[in-house]
């Protein structure tokens, strides 16, 4: 999730759940992402799928 507090963006991974066209998120009721929230609703949303863990030898050139 992608907030902004003033002109500073603030991203959180979050756990969350998607069902009957809602997105639920796992969330404490306190915190900086709830303090930013409540100055600025507006948030983002993005969620990766069908990813998987590619193992190298060393950086890639």
């Amino acid at each position: 999730m992608t907030l902004s507090d003033a002109k500073t963006p603030y991203i959180i991974p979050m756990a969350f759940g998607y069902r009957d066209n809602a997105i639920y998120l796992h969330s404490s009721r306190k915190g900086r992402k709830i303090k930013i929230l409540k100055k600025n609703p507006m948030a983002c949303f993005e969620a990766d799928i069908e990813t998987e863990v590619i193992t190298a030898n060393g950086p890639a050139s």
